[in-house]
């Protein structure tokens, strides 16, 4: 069995919320930007390589914002597993992100050591 604190496991909860909360609302804050960007050039007479160029670096931004999001997303599963195997399984403290506990339901524990095996 995996021994984890309860304060321990209701501050990373919180904090897993709020990681995804500013990811999400930074990813809305570049969409934003890209747009008033693109619709900026978009009457500048640059060449069509020069939109082409910015266009594609702010591609890239928000492709790199989701790549967060998915890296993020697999921390959290993890973090759900171990929970789920350790003394404190049974504290009903919720799942920190909106789409509750039903979300993970394929992660093994089987790929993480633990202390008593």
């Amino acid at each position: 069995m995996i021994n984890l604190d309860k304060a321990a496991v209701v501050v990373v909860a919180e904090e897993a919320n709020t990681a995804v909360e500013a990811l999400i609302s930074a990813y809305v804050a570049h969409l934003r930007f890209s747009a008033e960007a693109i619709e900026g050039i978009r009457k500048s007479g640059l060449p069509i390589s020069k939109r082409r160029r910015l266009i594609g670096q702010l591609l890239r931004v928000q492709m790199a914002a989701a790549d967060w999001l998915k890296h993020t997303e697999a921390a959290i599963s993890t973090l759900h597993v171990i929970h789920r195997h350790s003394n404190q399984a049974e504290v009903d403290i919720g799942c920190a992100a909106p789409w509750g506990n039903q979300f993970f339901t394929t992660g093994e524990i089987s790929k993480f050591e633990t202390h008593d095996q």
